[in-house]
């Protein structure tokens, strides 16, 4: 585990991650401790309970949102521009998501193959230099 801030701040963000995508029932604590990488006990350390992290979580995911959507439903733009500027970052949203999700859950699983299938390669020169030894030898 890293500094005590840091392992708030992972709380918050998987907290928020892992109930966005599944459901405020149907996370534990356990769960949210393990994808931190956090000790349980730092959990109650930093909250009382599950309910207000999860509160915690939102509070926080609202004032890391607050001032784009402020931007885009600014008064001071029109009905059209605002549908507009909301499309896009709904389409920003989704696409950095995707590419988030891609980072934390296919590279690993690529990373694991990648360094499975060397491993692989880096054995075969040597069995293929045992086995060619005595051929390659000049009389």
């Amino acid at each position: 585990m890293g500094k005590p801030s840091d392992a708030q701040e992972k709380l918050l963000q998987v907290a928020f991650d892992l109930i966005w995508n599944n459901s405020y029932g149907a996370v534990s604590v356990d769960q949210i401790c393990e994808r931190a990488r956090v000790n349980k006990g730092s959990f109650y350390h930093f909250f009382p309970s599950k309910a207000d992290l999860a509160v915690a979580a939102y509070e926080e995911h609202w004032r890391e949102k607050q001032p784009e959507l402020d931007r885009i439903f600014s008064p001071q733009v029109s009905p059209l521009e605002r549908l507009e500027r909301w499309c896009q970052y709904i389409y920003e949203s989704k696409r950095l998501r995707s590419m988030a999700m891609f980072a934390d859950v296919l590279m690993p699983a690529l990373a694991l193959s990648w360094r499975r299938r060397m491993k692989r390669f880096a054995l075969r020169p040597r069995s293929w230099s045992s086995a060619t030894s005595g051929m390659l030898k000049v009389p």
